[in-house]
């Protein structure tokens, strides 16, 4: 798929030439977009799916332009807003998607890696450590210190 970076860029641009047309429909300048433009070439026409994304927005090919003479302003706020949620979903999806790595590497961050380094743990509490009379006796658990050896 098409990385995350990419796909922002993509939806905030296309998002832009839809607001820009449900605010002012009566201006032509946001009704038409160059394709011969760099910005625009890299940050939609360029990546996987940016022009078909742009023509979903309601802008049709006429060459060297793409150009959305039919679109109303209340079709541009509803693409945007339709847009809005799709990007919302897939910028959730791609955190978690991090998330998640960053859980597994710190997992495995965490497992014993056989180096002889000492692993440190909490004995806890016994059941009878510090209730009824073994209570008077001043037992109770420290920290142990254990080493573990792996051997192959």
């Amino acid at each position: 798929g098409v990385p995350w970076e990419e796909q922002d860029r993509m939806y905030n641009l296309v998002g832009r030439f839809l607001l820009n047309i449900a605010k002012m429909p009566e201006e032509s300048k946001f009704r038409s977009v160059g394709k011969a433009s760099a910005k625009i070439r890299k940050d939609l026409l360029d990546l996987p799916g940016g022009p078909e994304l742009l023509q979903w927005s309601g802008f049709r090919d006429a060459g060297s332009r793409f150009e959305a003479a039919t679109l109303s302003a209340a079709e541009a706020e509803a693409r945007y807003s339709e847009l809005s949620r799709h990007a919302e979903r897939e910028r959730m999806r791609h955190e978690r998607r991090l998330r998640d790595e960053r859980i597994v590497m710190e997992r495995l961050r965490r497992l014993p890696r056989g180096d002889a380094s000492p692993i440190k743990r909490w004995g806890g509490r016994l059941p009878a450590f510090g209730r009824g009379p073994s209570a008077m006796l001043g037992l109770s658990c420290t920290k142990v210190e254990t080493r573990v050896v792996l051997r192959a």
